[in-house]
């Protein structure tokens, strides 16, 4: 699948949801599904701000790389500070500084997150990302309170079935198990969009 501005959401809603679980022998074998209800933009803000500071996002830039006799320049479009905010810290790298003096748009990732309503958990990601950037601590942003807040919407959502979840009470064990139409997720390597296929649970 190709990441385009159409489907950005869609595709950093795709890498929380399948990153963010862990997997463990109860739900390895877990099908991912089409969700049933409608996503709230709380959600969706909040999955996109995940996905952005995760380190499996696995993201690079290049530049001055040359290949066949042409020299490519890809800026991470994932950078979600805006030009404007980055200018006004302070730089000791004159690369760095003069890479901003040269600049001329925001990155994709930035344009996106303007005139959004943030959850308290996305901002605390933010401002963690900042002093990041900023201090040059070279260490990962911490995202277990928006993973918490997340985790269980993926099931609510139903991105994944509830059937082999366990809850701890006391010292004993119970498992849920639901029975109802669900729609599963088809990824193809078009990146069409998702084919649906109805079932039911027995």
């Amino acid at each position: 699948m190709s990441l385009t501005p159409e489907n950005f959401a869609q595709c950093m809603i795709i890498h929380m949801v399948r990153k963010l679980p862990k997997v463990t022998w109860l739900n390895n074998k877990d099908r991912f599904l089409q969700p049933t209800k409608k996503l709230p933009p709380e959600f969706i803000s909040d999955a996109v701000i995940w996905s952005l500071f995760a380190p499996s996002n696995q993201t690079v830039s290049l530049r001055n790389v040359e290949y066949e006799g042409t020299i490519y320049r890809k800026p991470n479009n994932f950078y979600p500070f805006t030009l404007a905010e980055v200018r006004s810290w302070e730089c000791s790298s004159p690369e760095i500084r003069l890479q901003l003096e040269t600049a001329t748009e925001d990155r994709f990732a930035a344009t996106w997150l303007k005139g959004r309503k943030l959850s308290a958990q996305v901002q605390a990601v933010l401002v963690a990302g900042r002093y990041q950037i900023r201090m040059a601590l070279g260490k990962s942003v911490n995202l277990a309170e928006l993973s918490a807040k997340l985790l269980p919407q993926i099931y609510e959502l139903r991105f994944l079935r509830d059937e082999v979840r366990y809850f701890q009470v006391g010292k004993k064990k119970t498992r849920t198990v639901k029975s109802e139409s669900i729609k599963r997720i088809v990824f193809t390597a078009s990146g069409a969009p998702f084919a649906q296929r109805r079932g039911r649970e027995r």
